[in-house]
């Protein structure tokens, strides 16, 4: 795990913390993409996300 990494889990609390766990455990990811708050449909976002991912 990286220094950066190490430093945002070791300050992260709660919920914040399982969910850094699990995206590591699951995905190798350290963050995640937060979706509250968005102007865009969540359909709207996974195309797009999708064709980034095909390019």
């Amino acid at each position: 795990m990286r220094s950066v990494d190490a430093k945002k889990m070791s300050e992260a609390k709660g919920m914040d913390r399982i969910c850094r766990k699990m995206n590591v455990a699951m995905m190798n990811a350290q963050d995640s993409i937060q979706v509250t708050n968005l102007t865009m449909k969540p359909k709207q976002l996974y195309d797009l996300l999708n064709k980034l991912l095909k390019h």
